[in-house]
């Protein structure tokens, strides 16, 4: 759980890097692909919130 939270954080640390290398964009989607730890993450929350 605590994982999620550092992950969301990290991707708003890295969005004003994003405009300026695109290749880190590319990079940050593959990391996503092979880590499905945010859709973990969403399921969890959408139970919570139910």
């Amino acid at each position: 759980m605590s994982g999620v939270v550092i992950g969301r954080e990290g991707v708003e640390e890295l969005r004003p890097r994003m405009w300026k290398n695109i290749q880190d964009i590319r990079r940050l989607l593959k990391m996503r692909t092979e880590q499905p730890i945010k859709w973990e993450g969403e399921k969890r929350t959408e139970d919570r919130v139910r």
